[in-house]
């Protein structure tokens, strides 16, 4: 049986519920009170005491009839159905009875009941209860009339309704669109979306910052399964993966209690994908978009391959088979020379880099569903299809410290590089959704949901670096770079789920998942061609630090079981009834990651290196010919060598190959109880238990040693006051970051967009958290106006941060360009969320204003970094210790602000105008507690989006202007540009039609 809510209109007698499920007639009243009725006058007096006068704030069905009950002195049921449907006709201001309102506001299959003092509202009730001499009409009662104190409606899923695949998480939704709205928006993506939502920030268009924290803070979840990262180097899921065609919802909660998973500090985003549809459907969506200087233009491109074009390689650029077994077995010193030279022409593949020609880039999204009446059970089921097809060009500029000791004149041998970069990618998404339902008696429901998707990326960039003097004078040092990979990731996502309803009060809701994610990253190419004068040439340098081939592979599989017990109850004291809501749930993941890192290089004979005229071929290919590669380290000729590094991570956790396995368990309580009409008391606890342990080899595998084993105990406790149109709400949370793979392994990857060599710190700790919360919401019912805003306080005990690290020997790069993880003695973040929203009509047009504004300040002491000088005899080196703290900065990822605003106009059903604008503050992006060494902090940006919608059912015309004032992303590090770039303007139109 649903849990009975109190509405806003918390000055009335009575609760009013608001559920998902169809309902029956039959309703119980318990116990009795005396009141009065405070209902305003309305804003006109009408001749007619069975009339009323309103007049409309909103389209929505909800709210319009929420505020009807209100004129009429009645409560309102209405059944999830009704909530997100839009009125039937948008009547003006008048006086009529309460079936003339009726009559005009509700859609044709929505019919109403009128018991006693409660309006009840269903497409479940036949529209012909609405004329039968059964229905009772009241007018407004007069004081001292009796109210039922509650009531308690028995619920029944009727055949063809959608029921929720898993329960709602307790709380407040900060942010959530339907499948309806989410196209009304007419955004493309799903990191557009979230950007519509307060505190929220995204990162390369697929990255979410909620509250100024990153990835490590949050949770994404899609139907209550945990959605892993797709890349090794990688903490978050990239939110752009997602397709919109499969979504029935999405749902941002900021402040979470003991049901959430502990790592969400910053929040959980549930996904909700389509399940037992209401009725058979198809919809057909195709869009094409046109990015200036990437579409239908000059492109880089590597080698392509026959099956290139669907998104998948045919397997050309697949490691040989004689080269992995050598990898895992021993060396390449271990084969024959014959066996050596065969490997050596085969990994050096095709190398060059091409200019090619872009083409348009689009998408096509197919989707379906059935449903069934079979005897007392509904059978469902939907198949969605999503295929996008993306090109991207873009001109970088960037700066970067390199091997000098100082910064700002400390020494003469300090020095950076700029570079200028042309970077070209090809991106196709492929993804499939289907979900089977099985609803039997209305108290069973069993799903079934199978989604996988699919991305490969074309990748190729040229960069052009010269070196400078501190001075900015060009040096004799310049290189030109090429890099080239192509990259596939996977998904494929399995779950069996159930929910059951015990007795009239209790439901058990059971999910078993399967997630299987592959990385595979073949025949990755890095090389570079120096000139040691401004006059001179370039060359091929042969070194592991300028030319590499690698072979990149990660596999992770990830299951995960959990239960969850929901019991409604009710107490009496001293004639007062208390309602309330039980949780109880046991949750248990494992996830288990392997993978490889495989890189290879050329040396050569000095008589080959020392041949300008062969060096300076522009083509490697025509360098590293079959004719002079060799086997034989003793005659001239290039020869493959491997590629060996010193992660010197302080544990045994060094190689190529490596294997790791993390364990979550997870028991909690939590009670939800009204206290009376106005207050809510909710109370909860969880124990989390977290295990991660790990192996790195080169040639033979170790068994896994522990990396950390803690517990956590996770209390949560919230009270909420509704006076009237207000909600106050006081939240207290504690919650635990556990270090991810990504973090902990000391496997190598480079950051293609920084260029930085990252490696994870397996001596990292666990962050623990303490969230304090306070939010007010205004929504009155005859209002246009609404407005929230929230104040919110994180105190983090030590914070897990990227920052620069001095680790050359690991990684075989200048100092500067290394980046690693490291904890923080202690962090805070706090901050104001704003929201307003306001809606006007006239005359059958539209307008819509939504304003979003946080300000956040965060506080993280640094660590102590002592440099004593050292006899040269010993060392040149520096030597740090770790002391206390030194001093203080934002927390990394910390946005000074986030501001959104965003202008709607309809002027008709048929045409919608939306204006999108946003920009945040300056953010710390990488860190440094190095004096000599900047940290990197991205700049201000401005984001201008237009959308134009005509709806003409059963289609829908978009198109979209994005970026349209396309201004530069900067990322400053102390006097230089670490990056700056354009991203260029987007067109996007798209049709729907839908059946």
């Amino acid at each position: 049986m649903p849990r009975i809510q109190r509405p806003a209109l918390a000055q009335y007698p009575g609760i009013c519920l608001i559920i998902g499920l169809a309902l029956q007639s039959q309703v119980h009243a318990l116990g009795s009170q005396t009141a009065t009725n405070p209902a305003t006058s309305p804003t006109a007096e009408c001749s007619n005491s069975d009339q009323r006068y309103l007049q409309l704030a909103s389209s929505g069905l909800q709210e319009a009839t929420e505020l009807l009950a209100n004129r009429f002195g009645l409560q309102l049921v209405s059944s999830a159905d009704v909530v997100a449907l839009p009125v039937k006709n948008n009547p003006t201001p008048a006086c009529r009875t309460l079936p003339q309102w009726l009559s005009l506001l509700l859609p044709d299959h929505i019919g109403y009941r009128v018991i006693e003092d409660t309006l009840v509202l269903s497409a479940h009730l036949a529209p012909a209860a609405q004329t039968t001499t059964t229905t009772t009409i009241k007018a407004t009662p007069t004081a001292n009339t009796d109210f039922p104190n509650e009531i308690l409606v028995t619920a029944a899923l009727q055949a063809g309704a959608t029921r929720r695949s898993a329960p709602e998480l307790t709380g407040n939704h900060d942010f959530k669109l339907d499948r309806e709205q989410l196209r009304q928006t007419g955004v493309r993506n799903l990191p557009a979306a979230l950007e519509l939502a307060s505190g929220v920030k995204i990162e390369n268009n697929r990255y979410a910052i909620i509250r100024g924290m990153t990835g490590r803070y949050q949770t994404i979840q899609i139907n209550r399964g945990e959605l892993p990262s797709l890349d090794p180097a990688g903490q978050n899921f990239p939110l752009d993966f997602i397709p919109l065609g499969i979504l029935n919802s999405v749902d941002l909660q900021k402040s979470v209690y003991a049901d959430a998973p502990g790592q969400a500090s910053a929040g959980i985003l549930n996904l909700d994908t389509m399940q037992l549809p209401e009725h058979d459907y198809a919809q057909l969506a195709t869009s094409y978009l046109y990015r200036q200087g990437s579409n239908h233009s000059s492109t880089l491109q590597g080698y392509v391959s026959s099956s290139d074009w669907y998104g998948f390689d045919d397997g050309s650029r697949r490691i040989p088979g004689l080269l992995l077994h050598t990898a895992r077995h021993g060396s390449l010193d271990d084969l024959s020379n014959t066996q050596r030279q065969q490997l050596g022409e085969a990994a050096a593949g095709d190398m060059g880099l091409y200019q090619a020609n872009s083409q348009g880039s689009g998408g096509l999204d197919i989707s379906t569903g059935l449903s069934r009446q079979i005897s007392n059970a509904t059978l469902g089921g939907t198949l969605s299809f999503n295929l996008r097809d993306h090109w991207q060009n873009t001109w970088i500029q960037s700066t970067s410290y390199s091997t000098g000791t100082g910064y700002s004149g400390s020494s003469a041998d300090f020095h950076h590089e700029d570079s200028t970069h042309q970077r070209s990618e090809h991106i196709i998404d492929l993804s499939v959704m289907t979900a089977l339902g099985l609803d039997i008696n209305d108290e069973h429901y069993f799903g079934f949901n199978v989604l996988w998707l699919h991305q490969s990326t074309h990748r190729a960039e040229l960069i052009e670096t010269q070196g400078k003097s501190e001075n900015n004078f060009p040096s004799n040092t310049a290189y030109r770079r090429a890099l080239i990979n192509w990259t596939e990731r996977s998904l494929l996502q399995r779950q069996l789920y159930g929910r059951h309803q015990l007795t009239s009060a209790t439901d058990l809701y059971w999910q078993i998942a399967s997630t299987q994610t592959d990385y595979d990253r073949p025949h990755d190419l890095d090389y570079r061609y120096s000139a040691i004068s401004e006059n001179s040439d370039y060359s091929l340098q042969l070194s592991p630090s300028t030319t590499n081939i690698g072979w990149r592979s990660m596999q992770q599989q990830s299951r995960s079981v959990s239960l969850h017990l929901n019991r409604i109850y009710s107490l009496r004291t001293d004639n007062h009834l208390l309602t309330g809501e039980l949780k109880w749930g046991w949750e248990s993941s494992q996830k288990q990651r392997h993978g490889y890192n495989l890189l290879y290089t050329y040396s050569g004979s000095d008589d080959l290196t020392s041949n300008s005229q062969l060096m300076e071929q522009p083509n490697p290919n025509d360098i590293l010919t079959p004719e002079l590669i060799t086997g034989d380290a003793s005659s001239s000729g290039f020869i493959l060598q491997d590629t060996l590094f010193n992660t010197d991570s302080g544990t045994s956790l060094s190689g190529r190959f490596y294997r790791a396995t993390q364990i979550n368990r997870a028991t909690y309580l939590l009670n939800d109880l009204d206290l009376s009409e106005h207050w809510q008391l909710i109370s909860g606890i969880r124990r989390e238990y977290n295990q991660m342990k790990a192996a790195l080899w080169n040639t033979e595998a170790h068994a896994e040693e522990p990396l950390q084993t803690a517990s956590r105990w996770l209390p949560s406790l919230a009270l909420e006051y509704r006076p009237g149109f207000h909600q106050l709400r006081a939240n207290y949370s504690q919650t635990v970051v556990w270090p991810r793979f990504n973090e902990l392994l000391p496997v190598i990857y480079e950051d293609l967009d920084t260029r930085t060599k990252t490696i994870g710190n397996p001596n990292l700790n666990n962050s623990d958290v303490h969230n304090w919360d306070l939010s007010w919401q205004w929504k009155p019912l005859d209002n246009p106006l609404r407005l929230g805003s929230s104040l919110y306080l994180k105190r983090i005990h030590q914070p897990i941060e990227g920052t620069f690290s001095d680790n050359s020997e690991a990684t075989d790069q200048a100092s500067y360009s290394n980046y690693s993880y490291q904890n923080s003695p202690f962090g805070q973040v706090q901050g104001l969320e704003l929201e307003a929203d306001y809606q006007w009509q006239w005359s059958g047009q539209n307008i819509e204003i939504q304003g979003r504004y946080a300000s956040i300040r965060s506080r993280v002491q640094q660590r102590a970094i002592n440099q004593q000088n050292i006899d040269e005899t010993e060392s040149d080196s520096d030597v740090i210790t770790e002391t206390t703290t030194s001093g203080s900065r934002p927390l990394q990822g910390q946005p000074a602000y986030i501001s959104a605003l965003r202008l709607q106009y309809q002027p008709s059903d048929t045409h919608t105008f939306s204006l999108v604008y946003k920009r945040s503050g300056t953010q710390l992006y990488i860190t440094s507690d190095r004096d000599d060494l900047p940290a990197v902090y991205q700049q201000p940006r401005n984001h201008l989006d237009l959308n134009w919608t005509y709806q003409l059912k059963p289609a829908r015309l978009t198109f979209n202007i994005n970026n349209l004032i396309d201004t530069a992303h900067r990322y400053q590090q102390g006097g230089y540009h670490y990056l700056s770039y354009r991203t260029g303007r987007e067109y996007w139109l798209s049709l729907d039609v839908g059946f």
